[in-house]
């Protein structure tokens, strides 16, 4: 027993020399004690959840830290490199797997996508800052390529698309985990001119866009997920920040996501029972404490005399007279802030309509029908709509899937283009509906008849 305890004893002291020591580091240097924590971090990621999880992981998580008030803490340039080197690795180990066999709607999903990136590249000869046009540009075709190689290679299964999507869920909780923490201990976590949450994003509105894609992709996750509590949890953390953040826009968007909820009768018992849950809080808030009601019902108001879109309105009419300006080729990708005053279009067609003209308007909707066209389910209803459907809802408010510098546009494309891959039929042992799918046809008459199997 003695010797055991003293084997015990030195395994304590082993670890606890490198835990210590990092501590130190963090007191006299922060920032390499911080740089050696983070490559601790990252290789037991690797180790545990694989390259392309963890570097997707990790790009979204520095993306809104760079973002918010912390962005000082290192160089622009090397927050550059820390946001889109783990997207060139996530592509080059999606790379390394096998061709997964692609039907015809997703080689026009890729097409699409390369298109796109293109009529974005070309508008760089009508941009009047063709460099910053040719920047977001190649931003654009990094980050699509990661897009397309994943698409094609690694999502070979429904098991692999969920794993992966609950990676971006834990990477949206842990970063509104982490501003839900700093909101309840400090002030960094709010905007100085109405108090909304902002927590690690740069603003309110993006913090809820985050909330409301995280919380719609619980939704998903809940219908497919072992750990229910876990992810009921974070949708608990989810539906606090963006309550809190006041961004009427991602309220709007959830609302209508489990409206599509209803509509779908495998997962019409869940939007029920969050609906049931949220009226049963409504009422209780209410009856307890009226003036809170009066509270929330003010804050979502903000400015009662102003215009109720918070001058969107006038900016749209602004956007639609750039249009007027170039309406073929557009103005250049993503300039629209740089000739607007600092304006963005808060309404990502209308963005896409004035920065690549009709030509890439009519590039972007064939990238949608695409993707819609790869998603339909045989037989079986694709319940990634329910985040795709709160993403396109939001973006008629907001200009963020196209800013691959902001937080969160790679974690929006990526549950868009698994809604597209989920559209495969699936057959392998993780996919328990597809599972059922092949028992049902292999047991029906006309199935044996027409494969000729004998009953």
């Amino acid at each position: 027993m003695q010797t055991n305890l003293s084997v015990q004893f030195k395994w304590v002291a082993l670890c606890a020399l490198p835990c210590l020591a990092i501590v130190f580091l963090f007191l006299a240097y922060p920032v390499a004690g911080a740089a050696i924590f983070a490559a601790i971090t990252l290789c037991i990621g690797i180790a545990k959840f694989g390259v392309w999880r963890t570097m997707v992981f990790t790009s979204i998580v520095v993306s809104a830290v760079r973002s918010s008030s912390f962005n000082e803490t290192f160089p622009e340039t090397t927050w550059y490199v820390m946001q889109f080197a783990p997207v060139i690795i996530a592509a080059a180990a999606a790379a390394a797997a096998k061709p997964v066999r692609l039907r015809g709607s997703d080689r026009a999903v890729l097409a699409s996508l390369f298109l796109l990136v293109l009529v974005a590249a070309g508008s760089s000869f009508v941009s009047s800052v063709p460099a910053t046009t040719l920047a977001q540009s190649a931003l654009l075709a990094a980050v699509f390529a990661l897009l397309g190689i994943t698409f094609s290679r690694r999502w070979s299964s429904a098991g692999v698309i969920r794993h992966d999507l609950t990676t971006v869920f834990a990477a949206l909780l842990s970063l509104q985990f982490i501003g839900l923490l700093g909101a309840a201990t400090a002030s960094w976590a709010y905007d100085p001119d109405y108090g909304r949450y902002v927590g690690l994003f740069s603003n309110a509105n993006y913090a809820g866009i985050a909330s409301a894609t995280g919380l719609t992709l619980g939704l998903y996750l809940l219908q497919n997920n072992r750990h229910v509590i876990a992810t009921f949890s974070g949708m608990l953390v989810f539906t606090a920040t963006m309550i809190m953040s006041g961004s009427r826009g991602a309220l709007l968007a959830t609302a209508v996501a489990v409206a599509v909820m209803f509509l779908m009768s495998r997962s019409r018992r869940v939007a029920l029972t969050m609906a049931g849950i949220a009226a049963g809080v409504g009422a209780m808030i209410a009856l307890f404490n009226p003036a809170l009601v009066l509270a929330i019902q003010q804050f979502f108001l903000r400015d009662a005399n102003a215009d109720i879109s918070s001058g969107r309105l006038a900016i749209y009419e602004n956007v639609l007279e750039l249009f007027a300006t170039a309406p073929y080729f557009g103005i250049g990708y993503r300039t629209t802030e740089l000739v607007a005053d600092g304006l963005a279009a808060h309404n990502v067609y209308l963005s896409i309509l004035v920065e690549l003209g009709l030509v890439g308007a009519g590039t972007f909707l064939l990238l949608i029908i695409s993707v819609v066209a790869a998603s339909i389910r045989r037989g079986a209803t694709n319940e990634l709509i329910i985040p795709v459907v709160a993403i396109a809802v939001v973006e008629l408010t907001e200009s963020s899937v196209f800013g691959f510098g902001g937080p969160s546009a790679l974690s929006a494309w990526i549950v868009i283009l698994a809604f597209a891959a989920n559209g495969r039929s699936f057959h392998d042992p993780g996919d328990l509906r597809g599972a059922e799918l092949v028992a049902a046809r292999t047991s029906s008459a006309a199935y044996r008849s027409r494969e000729g199997i004998r009953a």
